[in-house]
Formats: structure tokens, C-alpha cells, sequence
């Protein structure tokens, strides 16, 4: 079974209603709930054999603000790496999570299928170049943190194929993913999920950064 097809299922979802949303053309947000118009924000939602990915909600504060608030979590994140140390913090991250309302690109939670936990983040979109850089068509990556009691059960290689999976199905043609020199733990996963290391650039955020792509037409799903 190839990759894309172990992504059980991707449907147009509100992500805290959970209702079905129609992707016909024209209507996309609008409810299949009596027709009516879905005020809440839309993601593609995916399944693969263990895990949900879905649209972060409030609901997720108390758990985005605890994987947040630890040092080895954030310490590879950002030119500036920093913890989150208000509840706040979370709420306002959620906020600009959801506010990422995209066909392709997403911000998603993930979670354990069918036990509601969580266990990280999963993210798809544009990639900030450093100053002085130019690029002929937006350049996309991907990216994952996960909560420290999940490390080590191959969820981020999960949820990263689910991404790539996605993305290469919805036309992308190139996927990266950058990680700082020093984080072993990512590139690992990057090489699990076959991608070619291309050295290192300080192409993006302005900063010096391990690079890895993955071109759809690689992609065994």
C-alpha cells in the first residue's frame, strides 16, 4: 500500500464542530448542517493508522502551553528560541495557528487516533527567506515539535509522511524542511521520511540552517 493511500481518509472538516464541509466548487466553509455558512476555521483533517491531524482549537490550550513551556521542545524553534510562560501565550498562538486558512497550507494538532491525546504539532507552509533573498514561487516547508512523553514512537516520521502525502496530492511541487545544525532528532526524521539533504544555507529566517527537499515526483505515495 503506497503512502497516500495509508492516509486513511482527508476530508474538508470545521475543525472544533467537526462538521463535514462539501468541496464543491463555491462552497467552500459552507456548513453541510442545513446549508448554513461555518463561522470556524477549515483545515484539511488527516488519518493515518495511529494518528489524527487536525485544526488546533482553545480547547488545546492547557496541552499547546505545556509542550511550549519546556526548553527541549523550543530550543531548536526560531531564530530566537524562547518558551512560552503564560497560559496566554498559547491562546494567542492557537489563534494565529487558525487563522492560517488554506487549502494546502495547515497548522495542525496531532493526535493519538481514536484516544484524543495529543502529541504535537504539525505544520505545512510558506517559508520566510533572509533578508536579500529572492525565489521565483513561494517555497514551502514542513516542519513538527512533539510533547517530550511522546519522543521516541516514530510520530513525527507519521505525521510528516501525512504532510508530504498531502501536499504532493494537492500539486506542490517541492516540499523542505530546515532544521538547525545542532538538531540531530529532526534530521533523523527527515531521513526517514527519504528526504535529500542538501547542505547547509542561510537562504531562510535568517540564520544558518541544515536544508532537506522532497520532490513530488520522488514521492512514493
Amino acid at each position: 500500500m503506497s503512502r497516500a493511500q495509508n492516509i486513511r481518509r482527508a476530508l474538508r472538516h470545521c475543525g472544533p464542530c467537526r462538521r463535514r464541509i462539501p468541496q464543491t466548487p463555491g462552497q467552500r466553509g459552507t456548513s453541510a448542517i442545513g446549508g448554513g455558512r461555518c463561522d470556524d476555521v477549515c483545515v484539511i483533517e488527516l488519518r493515518t493508522a495511529r494518528l489524527l491531524l487536525r485544526a488546533w482549537t482553545l480547547d488545546d490550550a492547557d496541552f499547546l502551553y505545556d509542550m511550549d513551556s519546556r526548553w527541549e521542545v523550543r530550543q531548536y524553534i526560531g531564530v530566537s528560541p524562547a518558551v512560552m510562560t503564560d497560559r496566554s501565550e498559547a491562546l494567542e498562538s492557537i489563534e494565529r495557528r487558525r487563522a492560517l486558512d488554506h487549502p494546502v497550507h495547515g497548522i495542525w494538532a496531532i493526535e493519538l487516533l481514536g484516544e484524543g491525546a495529543l502529541v504535537g504539532n504539525l505544520l505545512l507552509k510558506p517559508i520566510p527567506l533572509s533578508s536579500g533573498e529572492s525565489s521565483t514561487s513561494p517555497e514551502v516547508e514542513i516542519g513538527w515539535h512533539l510533547h517530550p512523553d511522546h519522543w521516541g514512537n516514530g510520530y513525527a516520521s507519521e505525521a510528516g509522511s501525512a504532510g508530504l502525502s498531502h501536499a504532493f496530492a494537492a500539486g506542490l511541487p517541492r516540499v523542505i524542511a530546515v532544521t538547525a545544525p545542532e538538531n540531530l532528532a529532526s534530521q533523523r526524521v527527515c531521513r526517514r521520511l527519504g528526504m535529500r539533504h542538501l547542505g547547509r544555507t542561510g537562504a531562510y529566517y535568517n540564520a544558518s540552517v541544515e536544508l532537506y527537499e522532497q520532490l513530488k515526483s520522488d514521492w512514493p505515495g
